[in-house]
């Protein structure tokens, strides 16, 4: 399910060019209701892909909507209750983020400030991190690359370590690549991310076990301790601060992995934990529904702002039926709809499923 957007028409073309655009859609269809070979399709702006407003036009011809409530209805944008609806399914990213902290903890080093405190760490730690993701340049990261808060004005840092594919983005919240301030002695800048963080990376050189109550946060669910050891070896240990994760996990005994399988190996366990936290959290608030994916919350948010327009409509005791679309006129006629100017002295309308 997915939001639809008509394309916006000025005030002085709105008639005329949704009439225009009607008949020549009508033209490029044969009896079977598909395009014929030689026909002329509308297409987008930038002259690639079909025009939103041909596809939605063929679906009401084709009668493939439905006709009960589950049917496209107009949104009142005008509204700041639509508005804020709208904001708030912008934030929900079409695809799964997840932010992870990453601490050094040196030889000797047991408090909270003297590991957050660190700029820098060994040859294998450095290692590690490199291949964990990419680096970013904040000042110059794209506004569609995940960074879980950071600040892009050089507040945390000049650099970012992120990683992504096809369906997910992670950042690391690496303590040792944001600075170390002489204004803040507590690090209370780096503690703002990692301490807000579901899962938290160790790695751990100090020669003793690591204490998980040392970061203390409301949010540290899960950490993974990293303890280098010879001969190119590490012991890797999750420990949870929640025992309900342990519905979801099964990763308690420590495992042994070499230099080379360490970073993918701790990355995939470091998502499949936050992704646990994230379900159990989501357990835990109203509505009570567990978190599968953005796509899924998405789809929800759609669904509730759908909901809630149909059921304004509904009190208003408005006659709520199917529009009958013999004329493409009704959905870009700022005359029929009576819409407002936006800030770009277009008309736009917006079509929820």
């Amino acid at each position: 399910m997915n939001t639809m957007q008509v394309p916006s028409c000025s005030k002085d073309t709105a008639s005329a060019g949704s009439v225009e655009t009607m008949h020549k859609t009508r033209s490029a269809l044969g009896r079977s209701g598909f395009p014929e070979k030689d026909s002329m399709i509308p297409q987008w702006e930038d002259g690639h892909g079909l025009s939103p407003s041909f596809v939605f036009l063929q679906l009401y011809y084709q009668d493939l909507m439905p006709t009960d409530d589950s049917r496209p209805i107009l949104l009142p944008t005008g509204q700041a209750e639509t508005q804020r609806s709208i904001s708030l399914l912008d934030f929900i990213r079409p695809h799964d983020a997840h932010k992870i902290g990453v601490l050094y903890v040196r030889k000797g080093q047991t408090t909270e400030q003297e590991i957050l405190s660190n700029s820098s760490g060994s040859t294998r730690y450095t290692r590690f991190i490199s291949a964990l993701g990419t680096y970013v340049e904040l000042g110059k990261v794209s506004r569609h690359v995940f960074l879980g808060g950071l600040d892009t004005k050089g507040v945390d840092g000049d650099t970012a370590l992120v990683w992504q594919d096809d369906l997910l983005q992670v950042v690391f919240h690496v303590a040792t690549m944001m600075p170390t301030k002489e204004s803040d002695p507590k690090c209370n800048g780096k503690k703002r991310h990692i301490g807000n963080n579901f899962v938290t990376i160790v790695f751990n050189e100090s020669g003793q076990p690591y204490n998980v109550d040392t970061i203390k946060g409301q949010f540290n669910h899960i950490v993974i301790e990293i303890v280098p050891n010879h001969h190119g070896t590490n012991t890797v240990t999750v420990h949870y601060q929640r025992q309900e994760l342990l519905d979801y996990l099964n990763e308690s005994s420590p495992r042994h992995v070499s230099n080379r399988s360490l970073s993918l190996s701790v990355r995939q366990i470091a998502v499949h934990s936050n992704l646990a936290a994230k379900i159990m959290e989501s357990l835990q608030r109203p509505p009570h529904s567990p978190y599968a994916n953005n796509w899924v919350e998405r789809l929800r948010h759609i669904r509730k702002i759908h909901s809630t327009v149909l059921g304004n409509i509904k009190k208003s005791e408005e006659r709520y039926s199917a529009p009958e679309l013999n004329d493409f006129t009704d959905l870009v006629d700022a005359g029929v709809r009576n819409l407002d100017l936006n800030e770009t002295g277009q008309y736009s309308i917006q079509l929820m499923y």
